[in-house]
């Protein structure tokens, strides 16, 4: 019974690791065209509800208001005692008192222990510096000099609450992992994604400074995205 039982747990990790996530298909590993519009579009909406979801319901008013990036992710997470994540998302930050165009990320990270399950979140992201993301064209990996925590619930911060980490974390989806740690975690800048975002290769300074702008016919998924910021 107890092996059936592992075969079962692994068949499922092979069918989560292998479906939704783009970057982690084998035949992806081969594949150098950026994404097609209608791919991107369906990207773009779908981490919006992410987004719009964990900001309505879970950060604080108060902490929106000193973010200066925000990112939101879609992450698979499965394993059996080496555990595999990644995913990939959006990040958009603060200029003044306006929202950047996003960027596309890639989120990566691998453990051993004794662990086993499956699981499927939405991450979200603030960050109270700038500073704090480093350089984006690199890989940028948590823990590494980053002061992280959970963030709190809306619900539970008063008017004095102090935000004073780094990167404030949140999560929503369901699987048999337990908690949210990103310590270890990579993140770094999706530049395939970025090109089919943009019609051409960008830099993340590109980007955020505005210097370029997304082509046409994702521009509509682009404004809902940042909209939920403004």
């Amino acid at each position: 019974m107890r092996m059936i039982k592992y075969l079962g747990m692994f068949f499922a990790i092979v069918c989560l690791m292998s479906s939704g996530v783009r970057a982690g298909s084998l035949d992806d590993n081969f594949v150098n065209d950026p994404p097609p519009v209608d791919e991107t579009n369906e990207q773009l909406s779908t981490l919006t509800a992410a987004l719009q979801s964990v900001v309505t319901n879970k950060v604080p008013a108060a902490l929106l208001q000193q973010a200066k990036a925000i990112g939101v992710a879609k992450v698979k997470k499965a394993g059996l005692m080496l555990a595999l994540e990644g995913g990939q998302g959006m990040l958009m930050v603060r200029n003044g008192m306006q929202w950047s165009n996003p960027a596309c990320i890639q989120m990566s990270s691998a453990s051993f222990g004794w662990q086993a399950g499956v699981e499927a979140k939405t991450v979200v992201l603030v960050f109270t510096k700038r500073e704090a993301l480093g350089n984006l064209e690199g890989a940028m990996k948590f823990g590494a000099g980053l002061d992280l925590s959970v963030g709190p619930m809306a619900a539970d911060v008063g008017t004095g609450m102090v935000f004073d980490k780094d990167v404030y974390t949140y999560s929503e989806g369901m699987g048999l992992f337990a908690g949210l740690s990103l310590e270890g975690s990579s993140m770094g800048f999706d530049a395939l994604c970025n090109e089919g975002l943009y019609g051409k290769k960008v830099t993340a300074n590109e980007v955020f400074s505005g210097s370029t702008q997304p082509q046409r016919g994702v521009s509509a998924g682009v404004a809902n995205l940042k909209n939920i910021l403004k």
